[in-house]
């Protein structure tokens, strides 16, 4: 369903908690991705969204393009594959709009 893109990179999008929305610090980790909603509409056009869960607490982030990049690599184009798998979640420095953005780089 979701097929490898280079040269692409979206802006960083903060985590937030699942039930009430409210924005958490983020630190490196690993997370678990429990489920996918796709075409969320957001104000930077639609967007996929991954809830996770880190140390027991579900987390919803935006999953952008590096992201779905490397999840395509590890486990295929099929995103129902990547549901129960592990990943570290990194912060890095977006090139192209040189601001944070979080990253999935998935456990083979």
């Amino acid at each position: 369903r979701y097929i490898r893109v280079t040269g692409v990179q979206t802006c960083a999008l903060p985590i937030s908690k699942s039930n009430d929305g409210e924005a958490v610090l983020f630190e490196e980790c690993q997370v678990t991705i429990l489920s996918l909603t796709s075409n969320v509409k957001t104000m930077h056009g639609n967007k996929l969204i991954a809830t996770i869960e880190k140390d027991n607490e579900k987390l919803n982030v935006f999953v952008n393009q590096t992201s779905i990049n490397n999840l395509v690599d590890a486990y295929g184009k099929n995103d129902e594959k990547w549901i129960n798998k592990i990943c570290d979640l990194k912060k890095e420095t977006s090139e192209k709009f040189s601001n944070d953005m979080i990253v999935f780089y998935p456990l083979k």
